[in-house]
């Protein structure tokens, strides 16, 4: 991943940027125990390394390669590719299908717009109880945990 990066980084004019729209491995949805989007396991994406490879083989009988990161670790990958500008987004409700995009830098619009979600794929009931546990999780407890980053990084 990080040859691929710096691949694109060197390809890059100055002032470029690459786009990226990737899960996140510390994502409230994950935590919850909705299935990895790649290998369909759960609670396996926030796992060591090891670990991860270990239950995938049990589980589908081969190793797990798909690995995703937490909003500090995309940072860092990124910067190791010679990236020097990192902004990150949380676009929700996931960066498949977003209605509404977030800047994580920012505590009072991230807090704003997880306490004013309005989505027609939930009842009003299950929103509020979505929204609680997001704010609950990615605001008050200082943890990322958006279930995916939309990130610009610029050269």
């Amino acid at each position: 991943q990080r040859n691929a990066l710096r691949e694109v980084f060197r390809l890059l004019r100055d002032g470029g940027a690459l786009y990226l729209a990737i899960e996140n491995k510390d994502s409230h949805r994950y935590r919850q125990g909705y299935p990895d989007d790649h290998t369909g396991i759960r609670h396996i994406s926030y796992l060591s390394r090891e670990r991860a490879d270990q239950r995938s083989r049990e589980i589908r009988g081969r190793g797990y390669r798909t690995y995703t990161y937490n909003r500090g670790e995309y940072e860092e990958l990124l910067k190791s590719a010679g990236f020097s500008t990192i902004k990150c987004f949380y676009p929700y409700p996931d960066y498949k299908t977003f209605s509404s995009l977030a800047p994580l830098d920012s505590t009072e619009i991230r807090s704003y717009m997880l306490s004013h979600l309005d989505s027609v794929e939930h009842s009003k009931e299950e929103m509020l109880t979505l929204v609680a546990e997001r704010k609950n999780f990615a605001v008050e407890s200082g943890i990322d945990g958006a279930s995916s980053f939309l990130i610009k990084a610029t050269k």
